[in-house]
Order: structure tokens, then sequence, then C-alpha cells
């Protein structure tokens, strides 16, 4: 019996949408679909947010998509490690995401938040450690605006959200680096929950090598671990990769959900890092 799920990535300059069917007799995932237009958060803040709509809208008609779980790269992302009590209500966590706001920016109120708890253990065993991604609202409001009438949005999550709960279907703990001309972030994570996560906003695309390295060596990563390494700087300098291994001591493979997770199907853009975190989507969906 076939159980389709549908992923939409929304990258910075592209979105895809992967389709996987989770329903196959040999109980591995196939991937039935996968396409991408150019259109992304970038242009959803600009005079072409409604071109750039447009295109994701056609897209995901296109896919068959009905239902469909969002994942996206806002502009700019702001990480927080915070303690709260392990039994804490969801109103009063939200609550306290909203005094960690407050404590952060001018405007709170303009603010988003995705929560993620951890694995690493707190002081006390009644308190939870915690990881906050804090991002503007505006781009995430605009996508639920515009397309909830043309699809049933499931889920809508920060784009490091596919990293972390990859690790779920993973033997041991999953090491991703991730290097765009905007940040650099290294995720360590171990049955769908962070262990380690690491950010950095980049000013100068140039400065990747400096603090994608410096997660590598600061990061407590023994040597020789395997690191799996994305995004659009790592495609687009083939040597960036070469020399953060040579420097670091690790082994940095291709992130790769499909090896990953053996799963059956080809991509026609399977190395993009959209596609990527659209097929990780779609895989963890269930």
């Amino acid at each position: 019996m076939s159980r389709l799920r549908h992923a939409c990535m929304i990258g910075r300059h592209r979105t895809t949408v992967a389709v996987i069917d989770h329903g196959q007799a040999s109980g591995i995932p196939v991937i039935t679909n996968c396409r991408s237009v150019a259109a992304g958060t970038d242009q959803l803040r600009s005079t072409g947010w409604e071109q750039g709509m447009k295109k994701i809208t056609r897209l995901l008609k296109k896919t068959g998509t009905t239902s469909v779980d969002i994942i996206f790269e806002p502009p700019m992302t702001f990480p927080v490690h915070t303690v709260l009590a392990r039994d804490i209500s969801p109103e009063a966590c939200s609550a306290q995401c909203r005094i960690e706001a407050a404590a952060l920016f001018d405007d709170p109120d303009t603010y988003s938040w995705e929560l993620f708890a951890c694995n690493t253990p707190a002081a006390h065993s009644e308190l939870q450690k915690n990881l906050i991604l804090f991002f503007h609202s505006r781009t995430v409001m605009q996508i639920r605006k515009h397309l909830q009438n043309t699809v049933d949005i499931t889920s809508c999550s920060h784009a490091v959200a596919p990293c972390i709960r990859l690790s779920a279907l993973h033997d041991t703990r999953l090491m991703i680096l991730e290097c765009e001309p905007e940040h650099v972030f290294l995720s360590i994570s171990s049955g769908g929950k962070p262990d380690y996560f690491g950010y950095w906003p980049l000013h100068d695309r140039q400065d990747a090598q400096y603090f994608a390295l410096h997660e590598l060596q600061n990061s407590g990563t023994p040597t020789g671990s395997e690191i799996y390494v994305s995004g659009t700087l790592i495609h687009e300098e083939k040597d960036l990769a070469e020399k953060l291994e040579k420097q670091s001591g690790c082994r940095l493979l291709p992130f790769d959900p499909v090896r990953l997770c053996s799963l059956q199907g080809k991509l026609r853009r399977g190395d993009t890092p959209e596609t990527q975190k659209a097929v990780s989507a779609a895989l963890t969906a269930f």
C-alpha cells in the first residue's frame, strides 16, 4: 500500500519538492518524484515575492502535492542554548522562549523559534538542555499565508531540522558540516536529537573555511571521525572539503541521504543542499 510523504525545502535561492513512498512491500522507502525551481526565501523578501510564490505553487501542483511538510531557510538564524524543566508545559515553554527573545532582540514579537530537546544531560535530572533556533517571523508567515489555500501544511520547520531528525535512522552519531555563503554550521546528533550545534553567520564567504575548521577542531570531534559535508560552498569550491579534511584530520564525506539511508530511486539534482534536506524531511516524516 502506497504511503506517500511530500516535503518542500524552500532554500535561499532554490526550492525542491521530494516525494517518498514509505509503503513498499520491501520496507525500503522509494523516491518517486523530486523537482526544483529557481525561487527561494531571498526572493520572498524582495519585490519579486509574488512571482516566487507562484513558482513554488506550480511546483507543488506538478508533483501532485496536496499535503506537505515545509522546510525553509530563513535569511538569518540565531541559535540559543538554554535549560528548561524536563516536564515543562507547552504554554510555559513558549513563555520562556519569549523571554529569551526579549533578552536578545529589540523587537522580540517579530521573531519565531523552533526548539529541540538535546541529548546532553543537564546538571539535574529534572532539567533538560535545549537548542532554540530564532528567526524572523515574516518569511514563515508569508509561506503559510500563500500556500495554505493550495496544500495542507502538516509541519513547517527550520532547514536545520532534517539534519537533526535524520540521525534517528542512523546507527551512530550523525555529524553534518554545512558551508553556505551566509553561514557555517556543524550539527552532531543521535536518536533524532542534537548532541552539539555550532553556528556562525558569515559576512564574507571567504571566512567559511576558517569557521568550518574552528568547528571541526573545537567541537570535541575525535580525529578520524566521519563527517558529512554539504552546502553551496562545498559544491562550488571543489578543494574546500579537501583542505578541511587535511587540516582537521577528520574524514569528510559528501552528505547524501539516499546512500546514507539506502533509499531506492534516482534524483535529478541529488547533489544540491535543497534536495538533500527535502529528501531527509520526507524520509523522517513518519
